[in-house]
């Protein structure tokens, strides 16, 4: 769910000169661009879906909507909804861009006002009946014991606790975040080269800013959460990638006949000292 500059398309229109480049590298996958203009006009950034399930309206859309937090109001520059069937499933994916700089006190009413708008936005997909998936740059910190990144980073808003609460008078509707299923010292997702010296200095310019958060029903259902760190951020992008995969069908998994031992999670590389981070789990599927 990348943002983007220049280009700009709506729906289903077009895909964005970032989309153009992208979208080969996957050709034969059958996966279909879609943007929605973003209105941040400091940034020109945009925001997009790549899938290969079309969505229900056969467009993804976005809401202009406020949200408040002590008495400030703001929406999402940044953000879209798309609604989908799978397996006769109802999801409804939201992909967002919070505003910068998660230990600025200055902007802190502002971006749990923007958790408001979306967590209203969540909340009126929940009671058209489906299960959720929230996603995207939050530009703050997790403080949730289950999921705090490698370095403990404290959050000084409500941020994450917004969403995940969701509806204050149930817990039925709380959101799980992804991270909580990733090992810790693998839990960061982007780089602030804090000192300006175009490198990465371990562990502080780590954090973890960027999540995505489940309904129960689909957090029961998750498979593997990995973030992979297999890149240099300094050369590419400073944020790392989120993969998470969830097995929705029924089908079972075809036991093998011999050898029931896999590799389930591996770290081999970990920031840090290897010789007392690296982590594999190992599970037998077997008999």
């Amino acid at each position: 769910m990348p943002s983007h500059r220049g280009g700009r398309r709506d729906g289903r229109g077009s895909p964005s000169t970032g989309l153009h480049q992208l979208q080969p590298r996957l050709s034969g996958r059958g996966y279909k661009p879609y943007l929605i203009n973003g209105t941040d006009t400091f940034t020109g950034q945009d925001i997009a879906l790549l899938t290969r399930i079309d969505p229900d309206s056969g467009a993804i859309e976005r809401t202009d909507q406020a949200g408040t937090s002590g008495g400030v109001s703001k929406a999402v520059s940044k953000n879209y909804f798309a609604k989908l069937t799978v397996d006769g499933r109802k999801i409804a994916l939201i992909g967002l861009h919070f505003l910068a700089r998660p230990l600025d006190e200055s902007r802190r009413l502002e971006r749990e006002a923007q958790a408001d708008a979306i967590r209203s936005l969540g909340l009126q997909l929940r009671g058209q009946g489906h299960q959720l998936v929230i996603w995207g740059d939050f530009n703050d910190f997790d403080g949730a014991s289950d999921s705090r990144d490698h370095i403990d980073s404290s959050p000084i808003s409500n941020v994450l606790k917004m969403l995940r609460e969701m509806s204050t008078a149930s817990t039925e509707d709380d959101l799980v975040n992804a991270a909580s299923f990733v090992p810790k010292a693998s839990r960061f997702t982007s780089h602030f080269d804090q000192n300006g010296n175009n490198s990465v200095d371990p562990p502080n310019e780590l954090t973890s800013i960027d999540h995505i958060l489940l309904s129960k029903e689909l957090a029961e259902k998750v498979d593997v959460v990995q973030i992979p760190h297999n890149f240099n951020p300094v050369e590419v992008t400073d944020h790392f990638p989120i993969v998470v995969r969830i097995k929705l069908t029924q089908t079972p998994t075809p036991q093998p006949t011999t050898g029931g031992i896999r590799i389930t999670r591996l770290l081999p590389n970990p920031t840090g000292d290897e010789t007392q981070n690296e982590q594999a789990t190992v599970k037998n599927i077997g008999t």
